[in-house]
């Protein structure tokens, strides 16, 4: 993400973290000037077998974003 954003702005992020049964979710919230939103679409869509991410918003001041990231994953703790 910090390629994808106007550096020297006044850019803002807020992380809230809940923690559940089954693992820790993520909340992110961005404001400022996000200068590449192809790149954030593709890293968005990336898949990954551990962590599950939900886009909530996207645009070229605003981002949130949400991530579950489960306590025991493939067998690891």
């Amino acid at each position: 993400m910090d390629s994808s954003v106007k550096p020297y702005h006044d850019n803002h992020l807020s992380v809230s973290i809940r923690h559940e049964k089954e693992g820790a979710r993520f909340f992110f919230d961005f404001s400022g000037i996000l200068t590449d939103m192809d790149q954030l679409e593709k890293f968005f869509k990336k898949k990954n077998t551990d962590i599950t991410a939900a886009v909530q918003d996207l645009a070229e001041e605003e981002l949130a974003l949400e991530l579950f990231v489960p306590f025991i994953a493939n067998g690891r703790e």
